[in-house]
């Protein structure tokens, strides 16, 4: 964790030193890299399939409101780790996609031929190789956590412009990420020690969408315990704009 830390510390102060954006991209690509090495050695647990609660179903069920029920909803979850959210949203009728950067995650899931091969890629996040507008729905529930806040054009931003090319004509798109402010190492007592965290506030998730021409509709917050811990979360429902 250590390591990820420092390499965010100099990514920034190159950042406002005004380094060159090839040394930037090189220093960014070895953060996502060392981010992902972290949670290879926990993938078998994150994998597994845990019972959904009713607070998370809520969540799924609050997505509708902001589409059209009348047609087929076209989804795609980002990071879909175990699969578990791909089959739910596939059990209320979405037609479901889905990318996942951990080739253990996506390849054990993949074997159980629950979704069609052909709608599930890994890959990251921020380069999703499907044709522009064609979802009417992305989602990013938890997969904003592991992708450091370091700068405009970097990471978050990348992501967002991804979604926003996926995206049909004010489609929605939806985040749920801890909230608290900068980039900290958490151990939520799960079992897996200390993991890497980007915490957002409400101002800045804000201040990133609209940069990223995307109109807040919507922001939640919730207190959950977990583990003895209480956690802070922010919801946010979305929509493209046009430019």
């Amino acid at each position: 964790m250590e390591k990820i830390e420092e390499l965010v510390n100099t990514f920034n102060i190159k950042l406002y030193n005004k380094e060159s954006k090839e040394n930037l991209n090189l220093l960014a690509q070895e953060i996502q890299i060392e981010t992902m090495r972290s949670y290879s050695k926990n993938t078998p647990f994150i994998t597994r399939r845990h019972i959904f609660s009713e607070f998370e179903l809520k969540k799924w069920n609050c997505l509708s409101y902001y589409i059209k029920p009348s047609k087929k909803i076209c989804l795609f979850d980002t990071g879909f780790g175990s699969g578990r959210d791909l089959l739910l949203a596939k059990s209320y009728g979405y037609s479901v996609y889905g990318c996942e950067l951990s080739k253990y995650m996506y390849e054990d899931f993949i074997t159980t031929n629950e979704i069609q091969k052909s709608h599930l890629i890994c890959c990251d996040m921020r380069t999703i190789p499907f044709p522009n507008e064609r979802f009417d729905i992305v989602r990013h529930n938890a997969s904003f956590l592991h992708m450091q806040m370091i700068g405009k054009g970097y990471t978050i931003h990348s992501c967002l412009d991804e979604s926003y090319r996926l995206l049909k004509k004010n489609g929605i798109l939806y985040i749920f990420i801890k909230e608290g402010n900068g980039f900290i190492t958490l151990d939520t007592l799960d079992g897996l020690g200390k993991r890497p965290f980007q915490l957002f506030s409400e101002e800045l998730l804000k201040k990133v969408l609209q940069e990223c021409n995307f109109k807040t509709l919507e922001i939640n917050h919730y207190e959950r315990n977990r583990n003895g811990q209480i956690i802070y979360w922010i919801e946010v429902y979305a929509k493209k704009l046009e430019i």
